[in-house]
């Protein structure tokens, strides 16, 4: 086997040569199919622009709105959490007696013994 070989035209060309022209045919076929397929498939082409969202397109509206959403959304979750907080110490206490959960009352406190630490 020689090292080379012929092209449509005769001439002699390298086989390494003649691999690369067919990768890149190869991926060029592949691109256009790729591309092919991504427009048919993919129809939602949502629009991504800053200024759609900000009120007059300027890029401080922009901020100062994440902004405030930030700290409205801490401030929300401060809330929940005062609230849960309030509902966990109700909890501990029970209901018919008023007592406080898991402290029964008991006699007296211990005097004139040492208790063992």
């Amino acid at each position: 086997m020689s090292d080379r070989c012929r092209d449509a035209y005769g001439n002699k060309i390298d086989k390494f040569s003649n691999l690369y022209e067919d990768a890149l045919r190869k991926q060029d076929r592949q691109d256009k199919i790729y591309s092919a397929c991504l427009e048919t498939e993919c129809t939602f082409q949502p629009d991504l622009s800053r200024t759609r969202y900000s009120s007059q397109g300027r890029a401080e509206d922009t901020n100062s709105t994440v902004f405030n959403r930030l700290a409205n959304t801490k401030s929300r979750e401060n809330s929940l959490q005062r609230i849960e907080a309030q509902k966990a110490q109700e909890e501990m206490f029970d209901n018919n007696t008023g007592q406080p959960l898991f402290h029964p009352r008991v006699g007296r406190a211990p005097r004139g013994r040492e208790l063992a630490k």
